[in-house]
């Protein structure tokens, strides 16, 4: 395509926009019952002490219900994060490519897409903090005891219940450990998912790559970004599950006294077996959009 056309840059900021929800879409549904059971292994670990027992009480207690307790706000938190996060690393990637003068994304070195990784995660955090508090909220209420006949069962009514007792603000508790857990995830997500190609070898220009090679290359990505990220994970879900206005330190803290160095792992397990086929097909549904788009965009 011409770099004269007009409105390509529309075009662009679409296709990558696309691309991150489908592909949010496709990781939420594929792997909602295990994300289910790493908030309640983080946040009541002495209730929930391995990923078969989590499981297993939840669907005895609540049924299928309860394992996609929280689903519908994961799917917008999805689509939110993804969305944002595939629209800002394409044009973090294209104001590195015009700083350092390289031609394409593919010439730049593995660091600075590392890089451009991290400062995706970095937008997404604004976007992804109050729909993963209303999602954590609803995962968990019937544990906190604040649960009654006239709970809040739905993300809207949760949202609103949320700002009718703690304020507007309340809804993006725990944005300072999302930021950071989001920006150093996604430099593994990105840098992994990059480096994997390496590896797997790339395809050709213009040609779609093969699902299986998308699907292990996005579920290296995940693995990597969950395995260093997961302790910021576990400090945001406990100060969004609180409700007496923890501070992400005091968290800190209380996890250290409490469970000691383990504690930062709790629900590590289940995180780490969503991560490789969440992400998995999070990047095949992403990739797949991306070469549908450009042929029918007449996109390169």
């Amino acid at each position: 395509m011409s770099a004269e056309r007009p409105y390509q840059w529309v075009l662009e900021w679409t296709r990558d926009t696309l691309s991150g929800v489908l592909g949010g879409v496709a990781c939420v549904y594929s792997t909602q019952p295990l994300d289910t059971t790493k908030v309640k292994m983080q946040t009541f670990p002495d209730q929930y002490k391995s990923v078969y027992g989590t499981l297993s009480k939840t669907f005895r207690a609540e049924g299928i219900r309860g394992l996609y307790a929280g689903s519908i706000p994961a799917v917008w938190a999805n689509i939110g994060e993804s969305g944002s996060a595939f629209l800002a690393y394409g044009r973090i990637s294209n104001m590195i490519q015009r700083w350092t003068g390289v031609n394409s994304h593919e010439e730049l070195p593995l660091f600075h897409k590392a890089c451009c990784g991290a400062g995706a995660g970095g937008v997404a955090s604004f976007i992804l903090t109050p729909t993963e508090l209303i999602k954590c909220r609803l995962q968990t209420q019937f544990l906190t005891g604040r649960a009654t006949a006239g709970s809040p069962t739905t993300p809207m009514s949760m949202a609103w219940h949320i700002i009718k007792k703690e304020g507007p603000m309340a809804l993006m508790r725990g944005w300072t450990p999302t930021l950071a857990r989001e920006a150093w995830g996604y430099f593994f997500l990105f840098g992994g998912y990059e480096a994997s190609w390496v590896v797997l070898g790339l395809p050709e220009e213009g040609v779609p790559p093969p699902m299986w090679k998308s699907f292990i290359a996005g579920g290296i990505g995940g693995s990597c970004c969950w395995g260093f990220a997961f302790p910021l994970d576990v400090i945001k879900s406990r100060v969004q599950v609180d409700s007496t206005g923890i501070t992400p330190i005091a968290a800190t803290k209380d996890i250290m006294r409490t469970q000691g160095p383990k504690g930062f792992f709790r629900g590590l397990s289940p995180c780490l077996m969503r991560a490789f086929p969440g992400c998995g097909m999070l990047f095949v549904a992403a990739e797949y959009t991306k070469t549908a788009f450009n042929y029918f965009c007449d996109l390169t």
